[in-house]
């Protein structure tokens, strides 16, 4: 009971932390578009 319940705990925190990753990955790359997006507006083209 103590090892299923262990395992099951470890699962459920390794599903959490990918969850958690791929948010921020998720804002990390808006991010770098919103970056991206305010330096194209500063930019002059000659």
């Amino acid at each position: 009971m103590v090892l299923y319940t262990s395992k099951k705990e470890q699962e459920m925190d390794n599903e959490f932390i990918e969850k958690e990753g791929e948010v921020y990955m998720k804002r990390l790359e808006e991010e770098r578009e919103k970056r991206n997006q305010d330096s194209d507006k500063d930019s002059v083209l000659l």
